[in-house]
């Protein structure tokens, strides 16, 4: 393991970091092409004040900071021309044969001011091999009026809340199998209830073993 040290034999402490370059991705999202998801319900588009869709700042009238190019953009989704008030983006088949201790990180923000009810949201859920759909990461509006994280999925805020700069949250996978899919779903229906969300991605956690009779230490992803 490079960057890494581990006292001998014997002792009973080691300090050891791994270089995130190490880590895989099985997956990533930029949101830069909207052929890599397909739109399970709702459709892209609409204007700069009424929209849910893949833009630049310059397409829309809401300015977010911490976003990597363009990224996935959303406001008053009840006028945006689609007839869907809580639009749906799916990627499905993701191959994780073999692979074990996922983890999935996006960056999310909400640049609205005091505008969310608590029946606004945006939630990732995932599934594996077809299976029932399980929760992620969830954000409902909360008594403030901002979108912060719904931490236990009980429909209220209790966690860190979202803001016009986009912030990561990374949450772990559980299970394994064949084939993962995943999916966001979001609900923001009046103007200056607006989102963001960018650079999805699916890693693999790295496992760390020791063994304390030799003291030796090797580093492994996403497996024992």
């Amino acid at each position: 393991v490079s960057n890494s040290s581990a006292k001998t034999a014997g002792t009973s402490e080691f300090d050891i970091e791994i270089p995130s370059s190490e880590l895989s991705a099985p997956f990533d999202e930029p949101f830069d092409n909207p052929e890599l998801f397909a739109v399970t319900r709702g459709a892209l588009g609409g204007n700069n004040s009424a929209y849910f869709k893949i833009t630049g700042e310059s397409g829309i009238n809401v300015s977010y900071s911490g976003t990597d190019g363009d990224f996935l953009a959303g406001q008053d989704l009840n006028d945006d021309g689609d007839g869907a008030s809580k639009p749906q983006i799916t990627w499905s088949g993701i191959d994780i044969s073999g692979e074990g201790g996922l983890q999935f990180s996006g960056d999310f923000g909400a640049n609205g001011s005091n505008d969310y009810e608590s029946d606004d949201f945006l939630r990732v859920e995932y599934r594996i091999d077809g299976g029932a759909w399980q929760n992620l990461v969830s954000f409902v509006g909360d008594s403030n009026g901002d979108l912060s994280e719904d931490t236990d999925f009980d429909g209220t805020a209790e966690g860190t809340a979202l803001t016009g700069t986009l912030s990561e949250f990374s949450k772990d996978i559980g299970g394994t199998g064949s084939t993962l899919d995943f999916r966001f779903t979001a609900r923001a229906n009046v103007g200056g209830e607006d989102f963001a969300v960018d650079d999805f991605s699916i890693s693999l956690s790295p496992v760390v073993q020791f063994t304390t009779s030799s003291g030796s230490v090797s580093e492994s992803e996403g497996s024992t």
